[in-house]
């Protein structure tokens, strides 16, 4: 199954750049883009992506955006699964790789550093991989679990680890249902094939 995408930048031409690599690669599939937060959300909500790459510094992104997609629950009546989502950034500073781990992002990337190694990146994230491809990663995790006594900061830290496990989870249950979905259509077309063919006959031409 295709990773289904949403890319969130304010920088066409980047946003439009990284499309174009995930489009080349089999395992993604782009159903949507944003060029802020608060579109980035709606776009998300009617999508149902498995991963949003997000820009942090783009109007009304960074950890208020992450957060909304991390706690997005879909509409009534129409259950959504929680995306994986991965930031990006040109400020890789701990505090800000610190804030979007706390807001639910399982990972963050530096621009400018991203190659051809992105879609390797984002689907290791998606299967359910915590990555932090910053020279500030370390410092960001720890940064996260230095004030253990404080009960925020634990549950902030507690929660960096254990989305990438829930994403992992959620994302394949996702899949068991598209694959079951799909057997089961198989399943009536073949069925309405042999109901509508004429019967055979039993004497010789």
């Amino acid at each position: 199954m295709s990773i289904r995408t949403v890319v969130g930048d304010d920088d066409s031409g980047f946003r439009a750049a990284v499309i174009d690599v995930l489009e080349a690669d089999p395992r993604f599939a782009v159903v949507g883009e944003a060029e802020n937060g608060a579109q980035l959300v709606e776009v998300a909500a009617t999508t149902n992506p498995d991963l949003v790459l997000m820009d942090v510094r783009m109007p009304s992104g960074g950890a208020g955006a992450a957060r909304a997609l991390s706690e997005a629950h879909g509409e009534p009546g129409r259950p959504s699964l929680r995306p994986v989502v991965v930031a990006v950034s040109a400020d890789t500073s701990t505090e800000v790789v610190a804030s979007m781990l706390q807001a639910g992002a399982v990972g963050f990337l530096a621009k400018g550093r991203l190659g051809a190694t992105l879609p390797d990146v984002l689907a290791r994230a998606a299967d359910g991989e915590l990555v932090v491809a910053v020279p500030t990663g370390i410092q960001a995790l720890r940064h996260l679990l230095q004030h253990r006594r404080d009960p925020a900061a634990q549950t902030a830290a507690q929660n960096a680890a254990q989305h990438a496990a829930q994403h992992a989870a959620e994302h394949a249950a996702r899949d068991a249902a598209r694959d079951a979905a799909g057997d089961g259509a198989r399943d009536a077309a073949g069925d309405a094939a042999v109901d509508g063919a004429p019967e055979g006959r039993s004497e010789a031409p």
